[in-house]
Parts: structure tokens; sequence; C-alpha cells
């Protein structure tokens, strides 16, 4: 299991930095897309409650919420590492 969640770590920083990812989730605030991860999250509980693997499906689901956020988070602050002000 610690091998998926690596590859997948992986593969959801490719996906993200390619920005593979759909319009709706990149434009989303960064408030927004804090509270669509935890109820994503949420819903992975749940998932993996009625599947019996609840780990793998939490872990799956927080590693690519938890990418998503930190991108969100160094795109929105970049400017500040350069000294611009927007």
């Amino acid at each position: 299991m610690i091998i998926w969640f690596i590859v997948f770590f992986i593969l959801s920083q490719v996906i993200i930095e390619r920005n593979w990812l759909p319009e709706q989730i990149t434009n989303l605030r960064l408030m927004h897309l804090c509270i669509a991860s935890i109820g994503a999250i949420f819903i992975g509980i749940l998932v993996g409650l009625l599947s019996g693997q609840p780990v793998f499906v939490v872990g799956t689901v927080t590693i690519l919420c938890s990418s998503i956020i930190s991108w969100k988070y160094r795109n929105k602050y970049d400017h500040f590492e350069r000294g611009k002000s927007k």
C-alpha cells in the first residue's frame, strides 16, 4: 500500500504541474478549494468504510487533495517571493 501512495503522489504531482486538471478545479478560490477538499475526504471516508478499504481510499483522496491545495498556495503566493505585488 505504501508503494501505491508513493506512486500516486508522483502521478498527482505530474498531473498538477502539467495543468491537466479541469478548469473548474484550477479556478476555485483557495477557501472554496479547502472546503471542497474536506468534503472529498469525508466522501472518501464513507466510500472507504462501505468498500472495506478505508485506509486505501482515504489516503488516496487525501494525497490528491493536499497536492492540489499545496499547488494553489504556491501559485497564489509565488509573487511574494519575487518581490512583486498583485
